[in-house]
């Protein structure tokens, strides 16, 4: 009775120390580096120029992503910076991510010259992304990690399928990373979409839950229906 005592002991211990130190929240950054595109080389003089303006700038930006295992939000740590990143991520609002839904969501930018009010609404995407897994590793801030890729469809006059790879890391496991990107099996250290690179400078992970930004209470609408609403209101001017 006494052996079955301490073996019942030595299991609720083992559990609460498990508890303890469970890892439920954390905060990382990521710089980003702007891969110069040589389809910019056959635009005009002006608008090259303006391009690869915003390339220098965006160069020198941080983004802050705190999570927990059911959410996160992504924004440059800087909000005074943030009207720099708009060309290279999903929005230059915060963008949070609830993994349950898989939906993204973030507060409307001011559209049409003005015409529509920055946070009037709340713009919500449905991502399933569907992740290729591969064996393919490298060290990333002495992490070992794993290659995976997903694609889509990039809407322009000619659309294009358009490969994104990320650089996950198992022993970390929280299924988020940088410009609402989510669902691997571990936290995305490094991705690249298109002639973006995020690339994880700085991580800290906590035993306390903290609490994720969402967008700011507005009128919920899907993204396609919000892009219909800009091209009208850009056709009326």
């Amino acid at each position: 009775m006494i052996k079955y005592f301490i073996l019942f002991f030595l299991v609720i211990c083992n559990c609460t120390l498990s508890a303890q130190n469970e890892i439920l929240s954390g905060k990382a950054q990521y710089n980003l580096t702007v891969i110069h595109n040589p389809k910019f080389d056959a635009l005009s003089d002006r608008l090259k120029s303006h391009l690869l303006k915003s390339e220098e700038e965006a160069n020198s930006l941080i983004f802050c992503l705190n999570f927990t295992a059911n959410e996160s939000s992504f924004a440059t740590c800087s909000k005074d910076e943030a009207i720099k990143s708009g060309l290279f991520t999903k929005s230059n609002k915060t963008v949070h991510a609830n993994f349950e839904t898989k939906v993204l969501s973030y507060n409307n930018s001011s559209g049409a010259s003005g015409s529509v009010k920055e946070n009037t609404y709340i713009i919500e995407e449905k991502r399933d992304y569907i992740w290729v897994l591969t064996k393919e590793t490298k060290v990333i801030d002495g992490y070992t990690c794993y290659k995976a890729t997903t694609t889509y469809i990039y809407e322009t006059k000619i659309p294009e399928e358009i490969t994104v790879t990320a650089w996950y890391c198992p022993t970390i496991p929280f299924q988020t990373g940088p410009n609402g990107y989510f669902g691997l099996p571990g936290l995305i250290m490094e991705l690249q979409d298109k002639n973006v690179v995020f690339g994880l400078v700085e991580l800290s992970l906590s035993k306390e839950t903290i609490k994720i930004e969402k967008p700011k209470p507005a009128i919920v609408i899907s993204k396609l229906d919000y892009t219909n609403l800009i091209n009208q209101k850009v056709k009326e001017e």
